[in-house]
């Protein structure tokens, strides 16, 4: 089988890119305190293959966010232009937030939701492996961002355990686009991944489909569930021979012992060498595996439509600063908010639909007609549903986050910054 230790497998890194980084951190931390007026350099994070990663503060507010610092000479501006462009698409809670670009003279820098927590990657190699039951929680929830990329036809394309983070109460957060592609422009020179994690098709045929992450995450599954990684190799000629020759899990091994067969049959499913049958993200989510988890009910579906027919009279100015001030919330404080959102995501693509809406509202025997929420949520978003920030904004507005002093503060921020917000008076913008 060639399986492969887990704590045998160093980061993927680029040594020249963080000597580089390393060294003129001085000259980062300048640069973008020039250019970043609501933010300041705090600490280095780390750093990865095409940049650095910080952590800069608001001196106001004390918010904190994630920057990643890519150097413009080893890197286009349509690059990292096209992982602004990915990443300011998605929106789901397990799906590390944008919150703002910046070009400057020597790094373009990527402002992004900071998550607390560690790697995935070191959670495992200090643990192992998981429990069943918490790699199912992990599993599902990566499961989720991966179906909302797949919504949106974005293929993440890298997703391994050190672009995954792991926070202390155990949300699970996609994170680093830098590869990430879109379904209908899937082309790639070379090989777009990390070795142990690449699909067999990549690597035979150079076919980058959506499937391409569902076999990662079948790798990903596999390391969570016995600590080893299921293909083997001394070095990437090796590995991708194994990949090719892979045809499925062997579960005759004793690191499979007390493992459940409805785990051992996703894992397959998963790790189908033909990406044709390979199961989808949104048909992995009904499988029976997940069918023993209990998600207690949030949904008081009279306060989600109040809510939602409040935040689509407000103004665009409002509403505007309201989806601001999720994306500067931790996860802790729009917690039970979330949860709310991620039950009515009946079809776990990340939005709401009016059919999911309706039908929510029809278990609590809630009289809205289907024309009164179709209406409701063209109000809310001419696609036709309801974003995850757009949903928590309107919960929050009716909570505690809705106080006028927190509006005022972010609106001045923003003026401090210079952002033009649709050329409002404060007085008008935000009084509800």
């Amino acid at each position: 089988m060639g399986c492969t230790s887990i704590k045998k497998v160093s980061p993927s890194r680029d040594a020249s890119v963080g000597k580089e980084l390393i060294k003129n951190s001085l000259v980062i931390a300048e640069e973008f305190n020039q250019i970043c007026k609501l933010h300041l350099y705090k600490q280095s994070l780390g750093y990865g293959k095409y940049g650095r990663v910080f952590l800069a503060e608001s001196p106001e507010t004390k918010t904190q966010v994630a920057v990643k610092a890519i150097p413009k000479r080893t890197s286009t501006k349509s690059e990292v232009m096209n992982e602004v462009k990915i990443i300011s698409e998605l929106d789901h809670p397990n799906i590390v937030k944008y919150v703002k670009y910046y070009e400057a003279k020597k790094y373009s820098y990527i402002l992004m939701e900071y998550c607390e927590g560690e790697e995935l990657y070191k959670r495992l190699v200090e643990n192992e492996r998981f429990t069943e039951e918490e790699a199912m929680r992990v599993i599902e929830q990566l499961l989720r961002a991966v179906n909302h990329c797949h919504y949106h036809n974005v293929i993440h394309s890298d997703l391994k355990p050190e672009n995954i983070m792991y926070s202390p109460k155990g949300v699970i957060k996609v994170i680093d686009f830098g590869l990430s592609m879109k379904l209908s422009e899937s082309s790639y020179e070379g090989l777009a991944g990390t070795p142990y994690y690449i699909a067999p098709e990549i690597i035979k045929e150079g076919i980058y489909t959506t499937a391409c992450d569902i076999w990662s995450l079948g790798v990903i599954m596999h390391i969570i569930l016995t600590g080893y990684i299921p293909v083997g190799g001394k070095d990437i000629p090796e590995i991708f021979q194994s990949i090719k020759k892979f045809k499925q899990p062997d579960y005759d091994l004793k690191v499979w012992r007390g493992i459940s067969s409805k785990a051992k049959d996703l894992l397959r499913r998963l790790l189908t060498p033909n990406y044709k049958r390979r199961i989808t993200a949104g048909e992995a989510l009904n499988h029976s595996w997940f069918s023993s988890r209990k998600v207690s009910s949030f949904v008081k579906s009279e306060n989600v439509i109040e809510a939602l027919k409040k935040y689509g009279d407000y103004s665009e100015v409002k509403k505007e600063l309201l989806e601001l001030m999720v994306k500067n919330a931790s996860d802790k404080e729009l917690r039970e908010c979330q949860q709310v959102f991620l039950e009515l995501d009946e079809n776990k693509t990340g939005v709401i639909t009016s059919s999911e809406l309706e039908k929510a509202l029809n278990k609590k025997e809630q009289q809205v007609s289907k024309k009164d929420i179709e209406e409701l949520i063209q109000k809310i978003n001419h696609k036709g549903c309801i974003t995850y920030t757009k949903f928590i904004a309107a919960l929050i507005a009716m909570e505690k986050f809705s106080m006028d002093e927190k509006l005022h503060i972010m609106y001045e921020l923003l003026k401090i910054e210079g952002t033009n917000v649709l050329n409002t008076t404060i007085d008008s913008s935000i009084k509800v």
